[in-house]
């Protein structure tokens, strides 16, 4: 099974984002700030509907804290493991984008 990432999960897009590629057969990790943007029990409805699904999990958290922890890894050893799994991630995000882009554009088809 591949394994994804998806930002903003419970967002309007992220949210329809996770539920589409969940449909495909994906295990994906939702990442939300939950922030007050709008409304917040919209969000955590949206995120309910997805742990309906056991091949999704969610972390709540805003990325300035994921980002700044990163940069301290990489300032401590900047020959680590960070680097090579950051390339790895990107290379997968865009394998994994064109699929969906694919996947989004027949589903609006009608």
């Amino acid at each position: 099974m591949r394994k994804v990432f998806v930002t903003g999960s419970a967002g309007f897009i992220g949210f329809h984002l996770c539920k589409l590629l969940l449909e495909e057969g994906f295990i994906v990790t939702g990442f939300d700030g939950m922030t007050d943007y709008y409304d917040v029990t919209l969000k955590e409805r949206r995120q309910q509907v997805l742990l309906q699904n056991p091949n999704y999990t969610t972390h709540k958290a805003m990325l300035e804290d994921v980002a700044v922890c990163a940069i301290r890894t990489k300032l401590q050893n900047p020959t680590s493991l960070y680097i090579s799994r950051h390339k790895q991630a990107y290379a997968t995000a865009l394998k994994t984008r064109a699929h969906v882009l694919n996947r989004i554009s027949s589903a609006l088809s009608i």
